[in-house]
């Protein structure tokens, strides 16, 4: 997508356009954007810089977002379900009560990540890092949290989440 595409969006959101479904913003920056309540579902978002982006409430059901870079980005109550987020780099993001059912996130950086109140149910965590992540009251059944570090994690509560002698837990848990 080109930069005169990316301002076309940024303008048509302006004005009160909230359905972009199936866009294709694969390889693009969107830095410090807002599209807050928009709906991105099915969308290609792969490899897209969007740190510090408002993406609250945001539609990104069933969207390709792997290995883009989501840093900082404020991801509140947002719609995930089955999202690709493999490889996705989600440094200090808040996915505070988002939605991640099934959603796939091997390998992502979720260091310092918040995602307390978020509903990860089946969701794939293989791989990833979740190192100072906030995850008070997050529902983890049925998780997959194989060679997951969770060194340092805040408030995680295990109950069944996939486990194995390959993650590392948080002091006081045992696999």
């Amino acid at each position: 997508m080109s930069e005169a595409r990316i301002t076309e969006l940024l303008a048509s959101y302006q004005k009160g356009c909230r359905d972009f479904q199936g866009i294709d913003l694969s390889h693009t920056k969107l830095f410090d954007c807002n599209l807050q309540n928009a709906s991105l579902k099915g969308g290609n978002l792969s490899g897209v810089y969007l740190c510090y982006c408002n993406l609250s409430q945001t539609n990104l059901v069933a969207t390709n977002i792997e290995r883009s870079n989501l840093s900082s980005a404020v991801l509140h109550s947002a719609q995930l379900q089955q999202a690709n987020l493999r490889q996705c780099d989600l440094y200090r993001a808040s996915l505070y009560a988002a939605d991640l059912t099934e959603a796939d996130l091997t390998g992502a950086n979720l260091y310092g990540v918040d995602l307390r109140r978020a509903n990860l149910k089946y969701a794939s965590l293989v791989g990833a890092t979740l190192q100072y992540a906030k995850l008070d009251q997050a529902v983890l059944i049925g998780a997959d949290l194989r060679h997951c570090d969770l060194r340092r994690a805040k408030d995680v509560v295990l109950d069944g989440a996939i486990v194995d002698h390959t993650t590392i837990l948080p002091s006081g848990h045992y696999g």
